[in-house]
């Protein structure tokens, strides 16, 4: 079985990293849904989330699920939230009975540092590590991008601007742990990111209010 990381956060919120390696009917016949008609890749990224969500919570009520016109999915009239990611072969999800959520899972690639300017203010570029090893700058890096993309989906309204609205605070050196940052929008909020590092991934995810 494919199961990449698990936890437990508290009595009432879970998550889940699932490594894909198995075709989307797998995916259909554990949850009923239907297989999109869209690119094969899309297929199992979407499949394997929302899988994750049944696993996670057992009897999860795919068929309730609706989309805001941000494109944040929601159950509505209902306590609890959760939050989905994909990245390569990878899938993440997280589920809470009473806390807004958000969670992200990313490759650790060159990428998110050739971007770096485009995402990050000055001074979160300070918070880099000043180094010429560019395997900790990618990862690092990937951090930063992976921390802003689980605020944006907590937020969850739309309308947000990476390096203007959500600020990371502080850019601590270890594999796991939790990173404060704040978004400034319309509305204030002070979050704590958790993070983890699990060899070729970086996972974030938050809940707020922290219960």
């Amino acid at each position: 079985m494919p199961l990449v990381y698990q936890h437990t956060i508290n009595n009432h919120s879970r998550l889940a990293v699932w490594k894909i390696e198995e075709p989307p009917y797998f995916f259909q016949e554990k949850t009923g849904l239907t297989v999109p008609a869209i690119h094969p890749v899309k297929q199992l990224q979407f499949m394997a989330s929302r899988f994750l969500l049944s696993y996670i919570e057992p009897g999860f009520a795919h068929e309730e699920v609706r989309i805001s016109k941000s494109g944040k999915p929601f159950l509505p009239n209902s306590p609890t939230r959760f939050s989905i990611s994909h990245c390569g072969n990878y899938a993440a999800a997280i589920i809470s009975e009473k806390s807004e959520t958000g969670i992200d899972v990313e490759i650790i690639t060159p990428k998110a540092t050739k971007l770096t300017a485009k995402y990050l203010s000055d001074t979160e570029l300070d918070l880099l590590p000043k180094t010429t090893d560019q395997i900790l700058l990618h990862k690092f890096s990937t951090l930063c991008w992976s921390v802003k993309e689980t605020m944006y989906k907590w937020d969850g309204i739309g309308g947000v601007d990476f390096k203007k609205h959500l600020e990371i605070k502080e850019l601590p050196d270890t594999h796991c742990g939790i990173i404060k940052a704040v978004l400034k929008k319309d509305k204030l909020a002070e979050l704590k990111i958790h993070y983890k590092i699990i060899g070729e991934l970086i996972l974030t995810w938050v809940m707020h209010p922290d219960h």
